[in-house]
C-alpha cells in the first residue's frame, strides 16, 4: 500500500481527495494533517511515498516541506486554491514534481496524477543510480590504466625505438629487438589504422608529455585498443634526448566501458532504451521542433490489464508477454525512431519527422497487430493481451515533462473507454 501524505487544512478538500483516492486508486492510502509541524512529525515518524502539500497553511508555506519530503526520498506535489503562473514556477524550481490548482475535476483526476509522479520520481532514482554507478566504472578504469602498463618503451630524438620491454610480445606478437630501430608509429600502429599521428608528432616537437589511445593489429591478430603515454627525458646537458613511456592493451576495459554505457541507456528486460534514454531523444526533438519546425509524434503505450496476467500466469511469464508486445512495437515501426520502456507495462515510441494522421495510422497498426497475437508461453492456451495508446504531436511550448504528460493522459482516456484504443490529446483533437 502506497502511503500518501495529504497537508491540508480544509476539511471539505480532505473528504473529497481521500474520497477520489478510494475509488479511483485503492492501493493508496490518504492520510492528512492540517499544518507544516504535523507533516514534519509524519515524515520523521515512517515511509511516506508522496507529499501533497497546499501552498497556504496555518503556520506557514507548503514549499517549505519539498526539502524535507526529498531528504526523506520521497517528491512533492503542490496545491493551491488560486492559480499563478509565477508560484508554480517557484514550486517546481524548489523541487515540486507538480503543481495543482484545487477544483472538482482536479481533485477527481489526483489519483493519476499521483501515480504518475510517484513513477516518474522511482525512474528519477533509478537514472540517478545509474548514473552513479557510470561514474565508479569510469573512474575504476582510468585508475587501473594509470597503475598498471603491459610493456615499456624508449625513444630516440628521431621517434625511433631505443628499447621495448618483453611485454609488448603479448600485444604486438613481436619480439622486442625486432622492432628496435623502427619509427614509433609502425611499432604502436598498422598502414591501414587511419589513426592521425600528426598531434602526437606536433607535441613530440614541442617536448611535451602525451598520452592517447590507438587501435591497432598486428600479424592478423585481432583488433585491440592500445593506451600509450609518453614523456621526454633529458641528457647530462639538459637536452631532450627522446621519450619514455609505457603502452597497455585496453581492449577489455573499452568494450567493459562500452557494455556499461548500453546497460546505462536500455532497459535490461526489453532491450529497448530506458526512460532517462527516451527522455534524451524527446529533448533533442524538441530542439529540432522548435528551431527547424520539425514534426515529431511521442506515443504512449499501456497494457491493459496487465496485473491481472502476472496475477494468473506469473511475473516469469509476464516478463516473456512484454517482450513479445515490444517486438510487435518494433517491427511496426523505423529502426531511426525510438521506442522505450517508460516503466512497469508503460512503453514510448518517438516517430520522429513524422505527422500527426501518420502517426495515427501506424499507433492504430500496432494496436491492432498486439491484439491479434497469440502470445507464445502456453501454446495449448494461447493468451491475447491488447493496450492503449495515447499521441501528443511535439510542440514549441512543450517541454519534456508536458508531452509525457499528455500522452499518458491521452492513453488514460483510452483506457478509460475501454481499452485496446488510440487517442490523441486532447488539446491537439480540434487541430488535426
Amino acid at each position: 500500500m502506497r502511503q500518501v501524505l495529504l497537508v491540508e487544512d480544509n476539511g471539505a478538500d480532505v473528504l473529497l481527495m481521500q474520497r477520489s483516492f478510494r475509488s479511483r486508486a485503492p492501493d493508496f492510502d490518504v492520510r492528512a494533517v492540517p499544518s507544516l509541524t504535523a507533516a514534519r512529525a509524519a515524515l520523521d515518524r515512517g515511509r511516506i511515498d508522496i507529499v501533497i502539500a497546499d501552498l497556504m497553511l496555518p503556520d506557514g508555506n507548503g514549499m517549505e516541506l519539498i526539502a524535507a519530503a526529498h531528504a526523506r526520498g520521497c517528491p512533492t506535489i503542490m496545491l493551491t486554491g488560486r492559480g499563478s503562473e509565477s508560484m508554480a514556477v517557484q514550486a517546481l524550481r524548489a523541487g515540486a514534481l507538480d503543481y495543482i490548482v484545487k477544483s472538482d475535476d482536479h481533485f477527481a483526476d489526483m489519483p493519476r496524477v499521483v501515480q504518475r509522479a510517484v513513477r516518474e520520481w522511482d525512474n528519477l532514482v533509478e537514472a540517478e543510480r545509474n548514473r552513479g554507478l557510470l561514474a565508479q566504472s569510469e573512474q575504476r578504469f582510468r585508475m587501473f590504466t594509470e597503475l598498471a602498463a603491459d610493456c615499456f618503451w624508449e625513444c630516440d630524438a628521431d621517434m625511433r625505438m631505443a628499447f621495448v620491454s618483453e611485454g609488448f610480445a603479448r600485444i604486438g606478437k613481436v619480439a622486442p629487438e625486432d622492432l628496435v630501430g623502427a619509427p614509433l608509429h609502425e611499432v604502436f600502429g598498422t598502414p591501414d589504422q587511419g589513426f592521425d599521428w600528426t598531434p602526437i608528432e606536433a607535441l613530440w616537437r614541442q617536448h611535451r608529455e602525451f598520452e592517447f589511445e590507438i587501435p591497432t593489429a598486428r600479424n592478423g591478430s585481432t583488433a585491440r585498443t592500445l593506451y600509450l603515454r609518453g614523456k621526454p627525458f633529458r641528457d647530462a646537458d639538459g637536452e631532450v634526448a627522446g621519450y619514455r613511456g609505457i603502452g597497455r592493451d585496453v581492449s577489455r576495459e573499452r568494450e567493459a566501458l562500452r557494455e556499461i554505457t548500453y546497460l546505462a541507456m536500455h532497459d535490461p528486460l526489453t532491450d529497448v532504451l530506458n526512460r532517462r534514454s527516451l527522455e534524451y531523444e524527446v529533448s533533442n526533438a524538441l530542439s529540432g521542433v522548435v528551431c527547424n519546425g520539425d514534426q515529431h509524434v511521442f506515443c504512449f503505450f499501456d497494457v491493459d490489464s496487465f496485473k491481472a496476467v502476472n496475477d494468473e500466469a506469473g511475473h516469469l511469464v509476464g516478463d516473456r508477454m512484454l517482450k513479445e508486445v515490444v517486438a510487435t512495437i518494433a517491427r511496426n515501426v523505423r529502426t531511426t525512431d525510438a521506442l522505450g520502456r517508460m516503466g512497469g507495462d508503460e512503453f514510448g515510441v518517438l516517430l520522429k519527422h513524422c505527422a500527426l494522421p501518420r502517426a495515427i495510422e501506424i499507433t492504430g497498426t500496432i494496436v491492432s497487430a498486439v491484439a491479434a497475437q497469440a502470445l507464445s508461453h502456453d501454446p495449448s492456451r494461447p493468451k491475447h493481451l491488447t493496450i492503449s495508446a495515447g499521441i501528443i504531436a511535439l510542440t514549441p511550448d512543450h517541454d519534456i515533462a508536458q508531452v509525457f504528460r499528455d500522452a499518458d493522459r491521452a492513453c488514460y482516456d483510452a483506457k478509460g473507454d475501454g481499452g485496446n484504443a488510440v487517442r490523441v490529446g486532447e488539446t491537439q483533437r480540434s487541430a488535426w
